[in-house]
């Protein structure tokens, strides 16, 4: 990437930006920059989640509503908890269904993002981002 002008940076890539007007000490690595308005953030999102079996490497134990996961997305990771949707009791290894993901702090989430579940230290499963919802107050973390 060494002398070349990019529209795009994708994680893994390293970068030196230039930005006129930003001291050294108000940004720091992990954040997003991005052109005004062109991205959002959230804490809450509708997602469609798979658990691996445990043949897969996954848990061996349900998902239940209110469980704590660590998602990974891009250049972020984040504790959520897990909200089932319906009448949905728990989610099965080998199994998927729709969620919604309530996570600690916003971040930048758009529909169709991929992301990787991790709980006790190894991956559980996966996920694709279906649509950002409205933010909660953040009252299920205090």
């Amino acid at each position: 990437m060494f002398r070349q002008l990019l529209d795009k940076a994708e994680p893994g890539d390293q970068v030196g930006v230039l930005l006129r007007g930003v001291k050294r000490d108000d940004i720091r690595r992990g954040m997003v920059i991005s052109a005004p308005k062109s991205v959002t953030q959230h804490n809450r999102a509708k997602v469609k989640l798979y658990m691996l079996s445990k043949d897969e490497g996954g848990r061996d134990k349900p998902l239940m509503p209110g469980s704590q996961i660590h998602v990974y997305s891009k250049t972020f990771d984040c504790p959520c908890l897990i909200g089932m949707e319906g009448n949905r009791e728990m989610l099965m290894p080998g199994e998927d269904a729709p969620a919604v993901l309530d996570m600690h702090k916003r971040m930048v989430i758009e529909p169709g993002q991929r992301f990787t579940i991790r709980s006790g230290g190894s991956t559980s499963g996966y996920g694709v981002v279906v649509e950002a919802l409205p933010d909660s107050d953040g009252s299920k973390w205090k």
